[in-house]
């Protein structure tokens, strides 16, 4: 209905262009007729370009909203657990895991944490759980998830021993008794992860413990360092004073935000070996809050920027590949979503979908924009999409409508070839906040030169000068990182686990930002601090966004509180 539209709108202004005589004639006006007639012209093409672009955005109508039906697939067995150390290491002889066993004396106590936690304080060496539950004859598959046990351990499936690995699978539509005998060497002990049975792997593991599972499965995907405990850093970027920061990691993959999916870059060279970046940090003249990654990707020099504009118009991420040898380089590069975290944990894809101009859908919702448009695209399930580029196969355009447990993926790809000396640029641009339009990426380079002079005009503001560039340059950074963690309910001290608000932090945060100037921007979050505080004068230390003060108790938040008063009215 779009297209149809936009053509008529095209052909009515094509006249009009063609016949301005004949139209101011008609128009009986003169000189006001051409006025009208520019007026005609111009709203015709206005309204045409505006639906141009309302079509450039439009999701492909084959893409499903974030919510799917999702079966009760999981189930942790809390019908209680019965726990029992075992100092004498008699239960073998005994029978402890056999399915008639009765333990109606023992403890009930259930896996999830060491069992000193439970109130074992003292306990080392052997002891058991046990549990029996019922699984649905309507599960086609069923599997018992078991992650966290300290220090060795068995396991018995319905009286009958088999290796307690991540995975096991279960009968389905019958009761099942499981037992574990835990050996503890000393220290925590017990299971400390709590046992979920689950209708697929993806049900039967906590999220970060899955994506673990699969990589083990798949030794040769490549995965994020945090998957096998590797070093991993990250930094972020955004605009002073948004509630949302995006992030990129030491191996230069990205997120938009901080609960978005994970974005990486792969290339498949001519021998058909897959690469990812390998790069170092910096920032944008050394002090601007907006990270660069230079390296290597195979045989590739790369470098990107990726920054969020200063007026919190859109994030964009800008990659450049280079040719530095004396021959042609050919090969291919994906543009990779997947349902994995910065850090540790997924972040569920469950729809996603492209349109055409390099439009790109995850979710429901508009997730990015790509320049250049891509040479082919695909979706599907993690696990078939990753093999395909594993394996070098072709890419089957597709729109994923629904991937129940949360693991789709979502690839663009582009055929290179770069002659030697050659350079080819890639800019992807993502909204800054969940739910809006991405930007167009063809106002990137335009919005780093007025972000890069933004921030050098508010990170530049305050008069002060250090003997050691190194350290001048740390201080100047800080300023903007400080800004970009100032939500608008005050500052956060991180995108991650530490997205909330401390008290102890924004009072000494706040400090800093009243000796750089920045007056009315503490004065604006005092106000949160005290939103929570209860009648005997109790502060919260701890104030999640939208959910309100965590549980945790610390009694020194009424103090770093009047500090930061004091401060201010000093």
């Amino acid at each position: 209905m779009l297209s149809v539209k936009l053509a008529v709108l095209v052909a009515t202004a094509a006249k009009l262009l063609a016949h301005p005589a004949r139209a101011l004639a008609k128009s009986r006006l003169w000189p006001p007729g051409l006025l009208l007639y520019g007026a005609i012209v111009g709203s015709v093409l206005a309204l045409g370009g505006a639906l141009l672009y309302a079509q450039w955005i439009s999701p492909p109508p084959h893409v499903a909203a974030a919510e799917c039906d999702i079966p009760p697939a999981t189930s942790t067995p809390h019908f209680p657990w019965r726990f029992q150390p075992d100092p004498d290491d008699v239960g073998l002889t005994q029978g402890w895991f056999a399915p008639a066993f009765n333990d109606v004396a023992w403890d009930e106590s259930d896996p999830g944490a060491p069992w000193e936690e439970r109130g074992y304080l003292d306990l080392d060496g052997v002891a058991w759980y046990r549990a029996a539950f019922d699984i649905p004859d309507t599960w086609p598959a069923a599997y018992l998830g078991t992650v966290g046990i300290d220090d060795t351990g068995q396991l018995w499936i319905n009286g009958r021993e088999t290796t307690p690995d991540t995975l096991v699978p279960l009968p389905t539509g019958e009761r099942v008794q499981i037992t574990y005998r835990i050996y503890d060497k000393g220290g925590f002990g017990g299971i400390k992860k709590s046992v979920r049975v689950g209708i697929s792997p993806a049900a039967a593991l906590l999220p970060d413990d899955y994506a673990r599972w699969l990589a083990v499965q798949n030794p040769d995907w490549p995965m994020p360092p945090w998957i096998d405990g590797s070093y991993h850093a990250w930094t972020f970027t955004g605009a002073p004073y948004a509630a949302d920061e995006a992030i990129i990691s030491a191996g230069a993959a990205v997120v938009p935000w901080a609960k978005a999916p994970l974005v990486e870059l792969w290339l498949r060279d001519e021998d058909g070996r897959l690469h990812t970046p390998d790069v170092t940090f910096s920032l944008l003249d050394d002090v601007l809050p907006m990270p660069q990654a230079n390296g290597r990707l195979a045989d590739l020099s790369f470098a990107s920027t990726f920054f969020t504009a200063f007026d919190g118009e859109g994030t964009y991420w800008q990659t450049a590949l280079a040719n530095e040898t004396d021959t042609p380089w050919r090969g291919t590069l994906y543009v990779v979503a997947r349902p994995l975290a910065i850090t540790a944990g997924l972040r569920p894809i469950y729809s996603a979908g492209f349109s055409r101009d390099g439009n790109f859908w995850l979710n429901g919702n508009h997730f990015a924009t790509a320049v250049p448009q891509p040479t082919a695209t695909t979706t599907g399930l993690w696990q078939n999409v990753s093999a395909t580029l594993v394996n070098g196969g072709p890419l089957i355009a597709s729109a994923l409508d629904c991937a129940p447990d949360g693991n789709g993926m979502a690839v663009f790809a582009y055929d290179l070839t770069l002659d030697s000396a050659a350079t080819w640029n890639l800019t992807l641009a993502f909204p800054t906040t969940p739910g809006q339009s991405a930007p167009n990426p063809r106002r990137a380079t335009a919005a780093m030169e007025s972000t890069r002079a933004a921030w050098q005009t508010e990170i530049g503001a305050p008069d002060l000068t250090l003997p050691d560039g190194f350290v001048m340059n740390g201080y100047k950074a800080s300023v903007g990182y400080l800004l970009i963690a100032l939500d608008p309910d005050g500052p956060h001290p991180g995108p991650l686990e530490h997205d909330a608000l401390w008290v102890r932090d924004a009072a000494f945060i706040g400090e800093t930002l009243l000796s750089l100037g920045y007056t009315e921007a503490v004065a604006a979050f005092i106000p949160s601090l005290f939103a929570y505080q209860r009648h005997d004068g109790y502060v919260p230390a701890i104030i999640e966004p939208g959910h309100g003060p965590r549980p945790d108790v610390e009694w020194d938040a009424q103090g770093q509180l009047i500090f930061l008063i004091a401060e201010y009215y000093r």
